[in-house]
């Protein structure tokens, strides 16, 4: 009879234990929400991408005739396709400028230069080191958005939904291949929500990182400046004001070394400017070549009349899928810009169209792929995602559109 009281006992013990346990994670998960949550869509969402990529691959003919970087890795060559190459060319050769040719100095140099560092960790293999970068620096993306929508809309579901809608958008695939956008997404956020927290000098960090990852990364200096403005009183509603001119001048002479740091952002830029002028004798090098790519700058509006005449002539078929989706992206990012202006303010509004405008004046193709950058409107989606039904079919098209886009880009089809 004891030993069988005792036995409960032990019993009622352990379960006071197990509960004991389940409640600490319980209190930790929701301690770190902030990371658990972005590390949960991190692994749930690459783990479809990398299934869908590979069943893609074994099922799908590709095209031939393509470089294969890494022939001892299948899973490594689904993962370095088209502008990968270029990435790896400047790893392993340096930057080159062949007149009239495409040129690798198109391309800027920090996510390079970072692989590049990393490399020996992985074997000196710089593709494995590439793709590490880049899901590496995605979750860091994602752990941001979340703190950045969090301090903005003060609601954790908004936040939840802002990071799974990116994770899930159409092309986020991307942010697993060797390409840029997961770098240069984590910096450009990271410098707006260090700004938000007035960090200013961490806010300068990111910027000058995001600058040195892409050309449009000096807009981020735009962004910063803002939030300084609007900290001591300027805003665009208020610039008639003679109060707000006297607010911003009170503001410019007690803190005028702020404004000294947010001027650095640019920093990253300017140095690829000087490492071409000195190398190539050409600053603007990066520029120049893109009438190689058939990129000339004839202006937004008219990128978009001449496709959208293309689309209605042509009409719908195979051959301009891709036209269409890069157009009505456009479209509907400029649209939904508005709506993040009216949410967010002027500088989030400004700063998303000015993402999408300035590579669309000389072509709407990879339209889809660039906006993966616009943060604020996968900010404002994750409001809108309170409604079921918005929730279900952003979900449903997110997804699909994933999963096909995955495939075609595995198997060489240019999708962006």
């Amino acid at each position: 009879m004891r030993e069988k009281l005792d036995a409960i006992g032990l019993k009622e013990q352990l379960l006071r234990s197990l509960r004991a346990s389940v409640n600490f994670l319980k209190t930790k998960a929701e301690d770190y929400h902030w990371l658990v949550y972005p590390a949960l869509v991190f692994l749930a969402t690459r783990l479809i991408v990398f299934c869908a990529a590979y069943i893609g691959d074994l099922m799908l003919p590709t095209v031939p005739g393509h470089w294969s970087p890494a022939p001892d890795s299948p899973f490594l060559n689904l993962w370095a396709r088209w502008d990968s190459q270029w990435y790896n060319w400047i790893i392993r050769e340096g930057y080159w400028l062949r007149p009239e040719l495409r040129s690798n100095v198109a391309f800027f140099p920090l996510y390079p230069l970072v692989v590049n560092t990393l490399m020996p960790f992985f074997g000196n293999n710089a593709i494995l080191s590439g793709i590490v970068v880049s899901n590496a620096t995605f979750f860091a993306t994602l752990v941001f958005l979340y703190k950045l929508t969090l301090l903005e809309f003060g609601d954790r579901p908004t936040a939840q939904r802002a990071v799974y809608y990116l994770a899930i958008f159409p092309t986020s695939f991307f942010f697993s291949t060797m390409y840029t956008e997961s770098m240069f997404l984590l910096f450009s956020i990271a410098a707006v929500y260090f700004a938000r927290r007035h960090l200013w000098a961490w806010a300068a960090l990111m910027g000058i990182l995001a600058s040195a990852t892409r050309f449009v990364g000096v807009l981020t200096w735009g962004l910063v400046m803002w939030e300084w403005l609007r900290v001591h009183g300027w805003t665009l509603a208020t610039v008639h004001r003679r109060a707000t001119w006297m607010n911003l001048l009170h503001g410019l002479r007690r803190h005028w070394f702020q404004v000294l740091v947010i001027a650095v952002i640019p920093l990253g830029l300017i140095s690829y400017v000087a490492f071409l002028q000195i190398n190539f004798g050409d600053p603007l090098a990066f520029m120049t070549v893109q009438t190689t790519w058939s990129r000339q700058q004839v202006g937004p509006w008219a990128v978009a009349a001449k496709d959208i005449g293309y689309l209605l002539e042509q009409g719908l078929n195979q051959g301009n899928i891709s036209r269409f989706l890069n157009v009505s992206t456009l479209l509907t990012v400029l649209a939904i810009s508005l709506l993040v202006w009216k949410r967010l303010g002027a500088g989030y509004g400004i700063y998303t169209m000015l993402l999408v405008l300035l590579p669309a004046s000389s072509a709407s193709q990879s339209i889809i792929r660039y906006v993966l950058t616009c943060f604020p409107v996968f900010m404002i989606l994750g409001q809108w995602g309170r409604n079921t039904l918005f929730n279900r079919v952003i979900t449903t098209s997110f997804a699909t559109l994933l999963g096909v886009l995955t495939t075609l880009f595995v198997n060489w089809v240019f999708v962006a």
